[in-house]
């Protein structure tokens, strides 16, 4: 049972990554006059703090909530194995 339900796990964060990159394709292709505006905004180093410090914490929000589904399915596993 503990191995089917870390497949239906595994299964969907992988949905979830793929549907967000989905969403990102949407967007990625928006290059109308935003040349000159990239340019000048990825060579600011105030930008590329500020991205750092994003990046940082998305990654660490989301290392939490993996965590945390760690935690919950683990606990409710051991429940239902007890039965």
């Amino acid at each position: 049972m503990f191995k089917t339900y870390s497949f239906m796990v595994v299964g969907a964060l992988l949905l979830m990554t793929a549907v967000n990159m989905m969403e990102l394709s949407f967007i990625g292709h928006d290059t109308v006059n935003m040349r000159i505006f990239m340019s000048g905004l990825l060579s600011s180093p105030g930008f590329m703090k500020n991205l750092g410090f994003f990046v940082a914490a998305v990654l660490f929000v989301h290392a939490l909530w993996l965590l945390a589904l760690w935690v919950i399915t683990a606990g409710w596993m051991t429940r239902v194995s007890a039965d």
